[in-house]
């Protein structure tokens, strides 16, 4: 079985279209309780991106308690 590697392409390797990545940003959101903006989501290319958008959104939302 093969794992998923932070430096697979959303697109590229993984074949996400744009409605899957709707709900990928949709579900991110609903399940930690985040605000993915527009901006985030444009740059998000690899599994990495997405991890690392998720994490400065869950840092962001934590200082503002």
């Amino acid at each position: 079985m093969e794992q998923i590697q932070p430096a697979a392409r959303l697109i590229d390797d993984l074949y996400a279209d744009s409605m899957e990545l709707l709900e990928m940003v949709m579900s991110l959101n609903d399940e930690f309780g985040i605000e993915i903006g527009a901006a985030d989501v444009a740059g998000m290319r690899t599994v990495a991106d997405v991890r690392e958008v998720v994490t400065r959104c869950l840092a962001k939302a934590w200082e503002m308690g």
